[in-house]
């Protein structure tokens, strides 16, 4: 029950955390705000996991860990960001709809697993869900062909992020990887920070600096602290199924926020993705059920 409850609190996050992302960069460079996001949650990280933990593991394993982590806060998200200036924002959430497919494809060559077609089935019927969702921005596809391959650059390294964070399986609590992946990824963050040569902005309106709080605060820390608590309980291609979820999400917070209107093809593309979710989970489901009957079953 926790981990379910750990996972749709990942979903809940991780489809405001667009939203909220496209605010805090609507005034900022991308590289400030991305910098200003990860530094902000990595030092507030390190008093937090001192007093829940005790301790931040520093040992050969967990380094290992943190740097598995860092392609994903790091690597993926500072892709996010610039990939952001150059398409909308619904591109953004069909980029990462692949993230499932790349990180099956990835876990199965460095962790053996394992896909059924029943799966393969889900995928696909997912991802045509979401290419139904967003036919019109998928449209603009070729108006924006750096911000393409930037974000499939993020998506990629997201999944092979997770599936790195999992091979590694380091023995440290959900919010010490959080913490420590964080750190981690602050020295190359600043460094990008300096390279580009950003500067710290004249002035900040009261809503963006809402949305830095809200990405500082619960997309990073409580959002990473739910993901990898997630991550160790299952699969990484059951965990990258969030993103098949969150454009729906966000597409719902669009149009309750910014009066936004959707072509007649959304409530057919949000059908598919929840059938692809039910075919990909189907073996999953199936055992949950049977655990579930024997566990109800008189005893002899």
């Amino acid at each position: 029950m926790q981990i379910a409850l750990a996972y749709a609190a990942v979903l809940l996050i991780w489809g405001t955390t667009p939203l909220a992302l496209v605010w805090s960069a609507s005034e900022f460079h991308y590289a400030f705000s991305a910098a200003v996001r990860m530094v902000a949650a990595g030092l507030l990280a390190l008093p937090i996991v001192l007093w829940v933990n005790g301790r931040l593991p520093l040992d050969k394993r967990a380094l290992r860990s943190y740097l598995a982590g860092s392609v994903g806060i790091f690597g993926s998200m500072l892709s996010v960001y610039w990939s952001s200036q150059y398409v909308p924002s619904g591109l953004i959430a069909v980029m990462f709809g692949c993230a499932p497919l790349l990180t099956a494809v990835v876990a199965v060559a460095m962790l053996g697993d394992r896909v059924t077609w029943a799966m393969w089935l889900g995928m696909f019927v997912s991802l045509l869900g979401l290419a139904l969702i967003f036919s019109d921005q998928l449209s603009l596809a070729g108006q924006s062909v750096k911000g393409m391959a930037g974000l499939f650059v993020a998506v990629f390294l997201y999944a092979l992020s997770s599936v790195l964070v999992k091979k590694v399986s380091a023995p440290v609590a959900p919010f010490q990887q959080t913490a420590g992946t964080l750190l981690i990824s602050i020295p190359p963050y600043l460094l990008v920070f300096g390279l580009t040569g950003s500067a710290w902005p004249d002035e900040i309106t009261q809503k963006t600096l809402l949305s830095v709080s809200y990405l500082v605060l619960v997309s990073s820390l409580l959002g990473f602290f739910l993901y990898y608590t997630v991550l160790k309980a299952l699969s990484a291609g059951a965990v990258s199924l969030t993103m098949l979820v969150t454009p729906l999400i966000a597409m719902g917070l669009g149009a309750l926020l910014n009066d936004e209107h959707f072509a007649p093809q959304t409530l057919v593309g949000a059908v598919c993705v929840c059938v692809g979710l039910l075919c990909y989970q189907w073996p999953f489901l199936q055992w949950q059920c049977w655990r579930l009957l024997h566990r109800r079953a008189p005893a002899d």
